[in-house]
């Protein structure tokens, strides 16, 4: 290893930096590590991943993590066509009433908006997002989702899940993707309700946070993310709620250089697409 390549911050000197949750867990992990996860993956895990995601995931959340990524590494390892390869897990939560699915991939643009789309082309809906990114460019999401119809949400499920969204992860994506897209705009008309976008600049210290809220309908994550897209904004994280048919959702976010947008005009632009792709 090169002077270069040399981790800035010994692995002692990274605990003490750690939040008391991230130590407290690092302690655990490493006392009782996952079977046959390396311990430089378990460490790139805890270097890797953005402080919010500390805040509240619990040790078993964290293993199933783990896990996920893990699984991951080994099939790019493998992968041999444009692209990127994508795994997924779920864990039911019938009392609840959801059922957790982790998706794991390369971290692109518009990613978000890929994944929640084969989610609405599968009559999925997604109750609430939870985004990451690690550091390495991994992405790992969870979301807690519910069916539209009578079809269980079970491996087999996941299996569509995962084709679809490689299908659009390839380069160029292939047919499937626009077959994906096609089903996800499949969903009943809904009414014109007015919606609500506002920006928050003040709350957070690195991200513009956007608020929306509307009427809840099958594929409304899907066409707000493309909006989002379609403005060259990047998705920092997103905290999206749906209770009584009505989506609340926050959505932290900058422009393309990872800066606040503060600019009227900006700001104007997205609140119009956003309101726009609301309504379509």
């Amino acid at each position: 290893m090169s002077a270069e390549d040399e981790d800035p911050y010994p692995l002692p000197s990274r605990i003490g930096r750690m939040p008391i949750n991230q130590k407290r867990l690092h302690e655990k992990v490493m006392q009782a590590p996952p079977r046959g996860i390396p311990r430089d993956e378990l460490e790139a895990h805890f270097r890797g991943m953005p402080h919010w995601y500390w805040k509240n995931v619990t040790k078993a959340e964290l293993v199933w993590g783990l896990e996920t990524v893990h699984a991951f590494l080994a099939k790019l390892a493998a992968w041999d066509t444009p692209g990127a390869p994508a795994v997924a897990s779920l864990r039911h939560c019938p009392e609840r009433g959801f059922t957790k699915v982790m998706v794991c991939t390369l971290d692109r643009p518009g990613l978000l908006a890929k994944i929640s789309s084969t989610f609405s082309a599968l009559r999925i809906n997604i109750l609430q997002a939870d985004v990451y990114t690690r550091t390495d460019n991994i992405a790992l999401d969870v979301f807690q989702v519910a069916g539209m119809d009578s079809r269980p949400i079970d491996t087999e499920r996941l299996k569509q899940l995962i084709f679809m969204l490689e299908g659009a992860l390839n380069d160029p994506p292939r047919l499937v993707s626009v077959w994906t897209r096609q089903l996800q705009k499949a969903h009943e008309p809904i009414a014109k309700t007015a919606a609500v976008v506002d920006f928050d600049n003040e709350t957070s210290e690195t991200n513009t946070i956007l608020r929306v809220e509307a009427p809840d309908r099958l594929g409304l994550l899907c066409s707000i993310l493309e909006a989002l897209h379609q403005c060259s904004v990047n998705v920092a994280q997103a905290v999206v709620n749906t209770e009584g048919g009505l989506a609340s959702d926050l959505f932290y976010i900058t422009d393309r250089d990872g800066a606040k947008i503060h600019h009227k005009l900006a700001l104007g632009t997205i609140r119009k697409v956003v309101l726009e792709a609301i309504q379509n």
